[in-house]
């Protein structure tokens, strides 16, 4: 497996996929198919500027057109398949995710270039699998956990409306110190949990915080791990 192309592709993904899929480009994705073509677009391109300075590889952009046209097909039939659904629903969101992360994986094995890995400023992040892994696991305690929690209150409990204004940053901010203060540190890890008291004072849902909590708990160890 080629880990530098992985890891760009996999984080031009979660770019794409979350905080560059504005609510107004979900919407259009899901009532006309300019949408979808539009999103794959977008992914394609982060999926080139992401192989830089491998961009011009003919491998390189065949696998960038192939993983933006798969993306384009399965986003289509996931609409397809959920056109009557409101909401997100649960295993939908998780199957076509884990989808989108095996194609990718699948596609790692291409005969892409050898990286010559820079160790110097800016390219040393750049070239560091790491880093990307790190974006990306914080596009996953934010924006991710947020989707994931709306399909289970959709498909398990049956709330429609998603989190949004102040609950929906503050949950982004909870979990993202959890996720912080058990990377750097571990055994601090239970401090994360005083995030839940405002939860309960203003009788919000607290095991869904203690849920995201506990998340990226986990995510901040595995990546000090990973490390």
């Amino acid at each position: 497996m080629n880990s530098f192309f992985f890891s760009h592709f996999l984080l031009a993904h979660f770019l794409v996929d979350y905080p560059l899929q504005t609510d107004k480009l979900f919407e259009t994705k899901v009532r006309k198919f300019k949408g979808v073509l539009i999103h794959s677009l977008i992914l394609l391109l982060f999926l080139l500027i992401l192989s830089f300075p491998y961009t011009t590889n003919p491998v390189v952009i065949i696998t960038c057109l192939s993983l933006a046209f798969l993306h384009l097909v399965q986003d289509q039939l996931k609409i397809y398949l959920t056109r009557k659904d409101e909401g997100e629903n649960f295993y939908y969101f998780m199957l076509d995710q884990f989808l989108h992360i095996l194609v990718i994986f699948l596609f790692s094995f291409a005969p892409l270039p050898e990286t010559i890995y820079k160790s110097e400023g800016f390219l040393k992040f750049y070239f560091t699998p790491f880093y990307s892994y790190l974006i990306i696991f914080i596009i996953g305690v934010t924006y991710f956990y947020w989707i994931l929690l709306h399909s289970i209150d959709v498909t398990f409990l049956k709330k429609k409306p998603l989190v949004k204004g102040f609950w929906r940053y503050y949950g982004y901010l909870e979990r993202l110190v959890a996720f912080f203060l058990s990377f750097l540190c571990p055994v601090c890890f239970f401090l994360s949990f005083a995030f839940l008291i405002p939860r309960k004072i203003k009788k919000k849902p607290v095991f869904e915080g203690f849920l995201g909590v506990s998340l990226s708990i986990f995510l901040g160890i595995l990546l000090r791990w990973l490390r």
